[in-house]
């Protein structure tokens, strides 16, 4: 074939090869332009994923979203993040749990991502009788030695929990714990050989009690204007909410009398002689309102032992300064 013939062939397979190449290469970009596109805003190489439903309180719509545990450098991220322990994708000590804003239909299903149902709250509704005005008390340590048993409005008495009673002065028909009315004997016997008569007017009261002393007290509130949430709370600073009173646990008597006017009598005056040294305290005094969150009360006498009645006499301290615990 002549060497003119050629030249016009192979220009045509030349011509050929390049379009094939071009259109080649337009179809494939073309193909792949789905996995080009922005990623998501979940990345799921590397990350664990936990499926959470969000309260209704917080999103308003009650919707599920995808939870993606990954390291974040700092706190400055806008992505709403809890500090998370549990998952074993973490490999930073500085790694957080960051929730996206992704609704669960674009949630990973590829295999090894193991997905769990948990709520975006983290807070817990209790059930307490009064917590609608703030109060949730927790069952006091009951193993401590009973004279230092703290009760108060964040502490309370396990469910139905009766103490064993025994009169605290003969014949009077006022009980205490069996550990304590002996104490109380002790103290009312060396007070009558001073001339003064220490009546014991209350002691154990029982929580079935309590509570209808606390109701009494919050309509009372409410019967003068109140609304059920401030009656309540007002409520706890005379009347301490039920299991979480020392008399329920049968610790402490209510002597001669349930006015402040008590504290110019010379009941009043032997007790803050002599009370400590029968393991005795005035557990209310004026200047710990502020600590104890009760009313000013100088007829309630609490027995935390001896030694510590002493200790407690001469720092100024209430028990919960001295456990170091809130009221």
């Amino acid at each position: 074939m002549s060497r003119n013939k050629l030249i016009p062939i192979i220009a045509g397979v030349l011509c050929v090869v390049v379009l094939g190449s071009v259109f080649g290469v337009s179809a494939l970009n073309k193909k792949s332009g789905k996995d080009n596109a922005e990623p998501s805003s979940v990345s799921q190489t590397g990350s664990s994923y936990q499926t959470i439903t969000a309260d209704n309180s917080q999103t308003g719509d009650g919707t599920e979203y995808l939870m993606t545990t990954e390291s974040v450098a700092d706190d400055n991220s806008e992505s709403v993040s809890s500090k998370s322990g549990a998952s074993s994708a973490q490999n930073s000590q500085n790694a957080v749990t960051t929730v996206t804003a992704a609704p669960s239909s674009s949630k990973a299903s590829s295999a090894g991502k193991s997905t769990t149902k948990s709520t975006a709250s983290t807070a817990e509704k209790s059930d307490y009788l009064y917590a609608y005005a703030g109060f949730n008390p927790v069952t006091t340590d009951m193993s401590v030695p009973v004279e230092k048993l703290l009760l108060n409005r964040k502490y309370k008495l396990p469910d139905g929990y009766v103490p064993k009673l025994t009169e605290a002065v003969k014949g009077s028909g006022v009980k205490m714990d069996y550990r304590v009315a002996p104490h109380y004997q002790e103290m009312y016997n060396a007070a009558k050989k001073d001339g003064i008569t220490l009546t014991p007017v209350s002691g154990y009261r029982s929580y079935e009690r309590q509570k209808n002393n606390f109701e009494n007290q919050i309509k009372e509130y409410m019967n003068q204007g109140m609304n059920k949430v401030d009656a309540t709370v007002k409520a706890s600073q005379i009347r301490l909410l039920p299991g979480t009173s020392e008399h329920n646990a049968g610790l402490a008597m209510d002597i001669c009398s349930l006015s402040e006017t008590f504290e110019n009598t010379k009941e009043f005056k032997w007790l803050q002689a002599h009370a400590h040294e029968y393991g005795f305290i005035m557990r209310y005094p004026k200047d710990k309102v502020n600590v104890t969150k009760i009313i000013y009360e100088p007829w309630h006498y609490r027995y935390v032992g001896t030694d510590l009645a002493k200790q407690l006499k001469s720092s100024g301290q209430v028990l919960e300064e001295y456990l170091g615990k809130d009221a």
